[in-house]
């Protein structure tokens, strides 16, 4: 998560930790239930001075993954927009038709 761009605001602080579920959660990013039994990233940390929780699905890990490694900042819950202007950005136009 080591980003030195300048989107949003850097953490005082921040953990990253992959659990497994026990009870349902809600996923950031797409807002998807993550189900018990599933695997999901768990980010917490301090963010202009509020502590913040960021729970994960395990496909929208795997796209920031896919986007990070690819130079992209991740920016929490634009996961969606930010895979749309990556590919749109990084494909030519004729693969996109």
């Amino acid at each position: 998560m080591g980003c030195n761009c300048d989107v949003g605001e850097s953490a005082a602080f921040c953990a990253t930790t992959m659990r497994r579920a026990r009870k349902d959660h809600r996923c950031y990013e797409c807002g998807d239930t993550i189900e018990p039994g599933e695997t999901y990233e768990v980010i917490e940390g301090m963010w202009d001075g509020s502590f913040e929780t960021y729970k994960t699905c395990s496909g929208c890990v795997a796209a920031w993954s896919i986007l990070e490694a690819a130079g992209w900042c991740r920016v929490f819950g634009d996961l969606r927009e930010t895979w749309r202007e990556h590919w749109t950005k990084d494909l030519p136009r004729s693969r996109l038709r």
